[in-house]
């Protein structure tokens, strides 16, 4: 008794359009193309600009402070704050509020840093 296995062919026109439409190349910064996707370029366009807008927070308040070694850093149980060296505490503006101390560093915030983490 022979068996006969029935095959099905499919149109792949409309994935292969669908592949050209959304993917960029393998090499670009992304996979899916920019303006491909309203939501996806909301995403990407809030992950890109606020690290720029901590870069830039983090850069005017090194000039105000002269802190050279002022860095903004970023964990779950604190969210963004500034680490200070114990070297320059002595520049610390009175508008810092003091959250942590670590053996050569202490950690801060700033009421405008506060609203930057709801932000981002």
């Amino acid at each position: 008794m022979k068996i006969l296995k029935e095959f099905c062919f499919y149109d792949l026109q409309d994935i292969i359009k669908l592949i050209d439409t959304a993917i960029e190349s393998l090499d670009s910064e992304y996979i899916i193309k920019l303006n491909y996707n309203q939501e996806l370029d909301k995403y990407r366009s809030l992950q890109n600009d606020s690290l720029k807008e901590i870069l830039l927070l983090e850069d005017k308040d090194r000039k105000n402070t002269k802190i050279k070694n002022l860095k903004i850093k970023y964990n779950k149980i604190l969210g963004y704050f500034y680490e200070i060296t114990k070297s320059n505490l002595n520049l610390v503006p009175d508008y810092f509020i003091k959250r942590a101390t670590l053996v050569n560093s202490e950690r801060f915030v700033t009421e405008e840093l506060k609203h930057s983490k709801q932000r981002y």
